[in-house]
């Protein structure tokens, strides 16, 4: 399996390279990247094999390199990413040899039982979807996610949410997990600052009828409409008709 992943490797770049597209330079760098990722992954180093892989990738993006990237995936135990990559090869390589698109199908039949697939639904269009902070497309999504087996949060946003949907599941190697995303409510408002009382004291400013001037102004007024009163009654005693000794005179 590691001699043909080496042979491989150079077929790739040898054959698939869009020339038009890419400097001398480039592809040489990408051959020599991906000659070195061969031979990581011959010797068991899988780590550095895969960045080689990613680094000729970064240098011509060949999809054909999606199957030596199965290959690292795969020999690491990671899965779900193995599958993609193997996924990816078959729907973007189409001229790749049959022989080896073959291959890539029989790796993903062999996958199948070891990854676990969840399929997304939102009624609101757009949503965008995320899984372990890594984003997933935005509904409606085309294919079902692959994820390798265990529990995952999932988060949908959408514009018109008050709030994204965060969603802890479980999801089964070989199964289907569907997942369909509730509306978040809105919040509460939060309730209105309680003011302390002391401080309402301390600061609000004293009533009016709690002034001293209030109580002068209040006496004043009580004095001078006593003294009034009296001087009417005195000066109006002496005009009132014979037989009405109380009465007030009006001027």
């Amino acid at each position: 399996m590691r001699a043909a992943a080496v042979v491989l490797v150079f077929a790739l770049l040898a054959v698939s390279l869009p020339a038009a597209a890419q400097s001398d330079r480039a592809r040489e760098q990408a051959r020599a990247a991906a000659a070195a990722g061969a031979a990581h992954l011959e010797q068991g180093d899988y780590d550095k094999a895969l960045d080689k892989f990613q680094e000729a990738y970064r240098l011509v993006k060949s999809p054909r390199l999606f199957f030596n990237f199965g290959l690292a995936y795969a020999a690491l135990a990671r899965p779900a990413e193995a599958f993609e990559a193997f996924e990816a090869f078959l729907r973007e390589a189409t001229d790749a040899p049959a022989e080896r698109r073959a291959e890539a199908t029989e790796r993903l039949t062999e996958l199948r039982a070891r990854v676990a697939f969840v399929e997304v639904a939102s009624p609101v269009a757009s949503t965008k979807v995320s899984i372990d902070g890594r984003p997933r497309g935005t509904t409606p999504l085309s294919r079902l996610l692959v994820l390798d087996p265990g529990t995952h949060q999932v988060i949908a946003e959408a514009s018109i949410f008050e709030r994204p949907w965060v969603h802890t599941f479980t999801a089964a190697a070989g199964k289907t997990t569907r997942l369909t995303v509730v509306v978040p409510k809105a919040a509460p408002p939060a309730p209105a600052p309680q003011i302390p009382i002391a401080a309402v004291t301390e600061d609000a400013p004293a009533p009016v009828y709690k002034r001293a001037w209030f109580w002068v102004a209040v006496g004043v007024a009580v004095a001078a409409g006593v003294a009034g009163g009296w001087y009417a009654t005195r000066s109006g005693a002496s005009s009132c008709p014979s037989g009405i000794p109380d009465c007030i005179r009006v001027k």
